[in-house]
């Protein structure tokens, strides 16, 4: 227990013990989605080396060539921790003429050696 002096008074805060709780600092992971718009096909390659390299957090990639709008789509069904996720998706938005947007279900996997139940 650590106690802290606030404004004069003395109130307590428990510090969670890394050591006995693993919940504490390993991170939980979310499903969800994310949405590719290429409108330049000159960066094709470079996108395709940046999912890559994150292949471990795709479960599924869909593409759709949209010609008539010249256009291609990617779909990609993800899961990750947020941290891995937001990377992913921040790298793909540097990308030039690459627009993305992510969705995040509600659907949470916390690493636990005890137990295999996930949050809802």
């Amino acid at each position: 227990m650590l106690i802290l002096t606030l404004r004069g008074r003395i109130s307590s805060l428990e510090v969670p013990n890394f050591v006995s709780d693993p919940e504490v600092f390993l991170m939980e992971k979310r499903i969800g989605a994310v949405t590719i718009l290429l409108e330049d096909t000159s960066f094709v390659s470079k996108l395709n080396d940046l999912l890559s390299s994150y292949g471990e957090i795709i479960l599924g990639r869909q593409g759709l060539p949209v010609r008539e709008h010249g256009i291609r789509i990617i779909s990609l069904i993800v899961e990750g921790t947020t941290d891995e996720i937001g990377a992913l998706t921040g790298k793909i938005g540097r990308l030039q003429g690459v627009q993305v947007k992510s969705v995040l279900t509600k659907y949470r996997e916390v690493p636990n050696e005890n137990s295999s139940e996930n949050i809802s």
